[in-house]
């Protein structure tokens, strides 16, 4: 994760308020109201068809034949809260379009773990629309994990869910935590909501690096065409908490990104994946209303706005970015290697600390195309 600086003086228009008092979120977190449970989703769960009976929540054997089956027949799956979980060996698949993925006591979340020598996401969905997955705690069981040496590069294995080709889905009202490495949520699709979540404590830190490239994104947007994402709580990531490779017309909004215990490279990203990813066209897609906040040290950019950081052979391109809040940031706000990007409108709070992106002197604004 060598930091580059390069400017390229591409067109950007940047209008930075002066220093704000954003709130500082606490580390605890309540669901917006408008995602809890309430009596329509205890009818919604009476009435579904499959209970998934098979898989036992309150033993310490895998649950992935029996999960697999209830999954592989589609309609509305109702899992129920137990005490160890659903233990998974080998991840399960949503593969048939339409399916709902719930909990039988909301807003009670039913907890899916990953075994010790997990090698794979803990749940996917590739090629299916319409899916709805809700109150659902995805635990990745990092510390028992025994493939931490192979982290590094394209880690899809220690990611903790992924949704690939998908379209019209929704997920609400769950949690993902402790993924080994890779990300918490890693989407490439298109018309989809991420609301009402927390992503907490995922991967590790460059503070005590245990693997090659230990560390993890709360949420991964390959791609995110038309994708609201809002009102996400991302505590502790450590690699970005929210990035963006591009996707037209996307919403950003209301999302809580603190580090507190681990370091993170950046808070919020707009950044170039290559296609066939979203390839750093954010046209149309709105960044607002999100807080981002740190102790000194914890979050290297607080908004990392291009990608040159990382890679200077692409640009980010459009999208709006404004009336977001941020403060403790090694770096508040970083622009560096985008085009016709509209930035307005932020408040910041003091920047603090030293940043961890393989410089030997630690990071400064004066490198960056516009820092704060």
């Amino acid at each position: 994760m060598l930091v580059r600086k390069w400017f390229r003086g591409l067109p950007v228009m940047v209008v930075l308020a002066g220093c704000g008092s954003p709130n500082d979120p606490s580390p605890g977190h309540e669901l917006d109201s408008r995602f809890s449970s309430g009596e329509s989703d205890a009818l919604e769960v009476q009435a579904a068809a499959d209970p998934c009976s098979a898989a036992n929540p309150n033993d310490t054997e895998p649950d992935d034949a029996a999960l697999q089956a209830c999954l592989n027949r589609g309609g509305t799956v109702v899992l129920r809260p137990g005490g160890h979980g659903y233990i998974l060996a080998r991840g399960v698949s949503i593969t048939k379009s339409g399916t709902v993925l719930t909990s039988s006591a909301p807003p009670t979340q039913v907890r899916l773990v990953a075994s010790a020598a997990l090698d794979a996401p803990l749940l996917r969905a590739v090629d299916v629309d319409d899916v709805m997955v809700r109150y659902i705690e995805f635990d990745g069981n990092r510390p028992a994990r025994t493939h931490r040496a192979d982290c590094h590069g394209y880690r899809l294995f220690g990611t903790n869910v992924q949704f690939h080709q998908a379209s019209n889905w929704k997920f609400l009202n769950n949690r993902s935590t402790r993924a080994l490495c890779g990300s918490a949520f890693e989407v490439l699709g298109d018309h989809f909501e991420i609301g009402g979540n927390v992503f907490d404590d995922n991967g590790h830190g460059t503070e005590d690096a245990d693997a090659p490239e230990p560390w993890a994104d709360g949420i991964t947007l390959i791609r995110a065409d038309e994708g609201y994402v809002h009102d996400n709580h991302v505590s502790d990531a450590t690699d970005i908490g929210i990035v963006d490779g591009g996707g037209r017309n996307a919403r950003i909004e209301n999302n809580i990104v603190t580090n507190v215990h681990r370091h993170a490279f950046a808070g919020i990203a707009l950044h170039v994946f290559h296609p066939p990813a979203g390839g750093g066209d954010h046209t149309g897609t709105v960044v607002s209303g999100n807080k981002i906040s740190s102790p000194a040290h914890r979050i290297s950019l607080g908004l990392s706005l291009g990608m040159h950081p990382w890679d200077p052979s692409g640009t980010a391109v459009g999208g709006t970015v404004r009336d977001n809040a941020v403060g403790g940031a090694v770096i508040n706000i970083a622009v560096d290697g985008v085009k016709d990007m509209s930035v307005t409108g932020n408040t910041f709070q003091l920047a603090g600390g030293t940043a961890r992106c393989g410089t030997e002197t630690g990071e400064t604004a004066s490198g960056f195309g516009i820092a704060v």
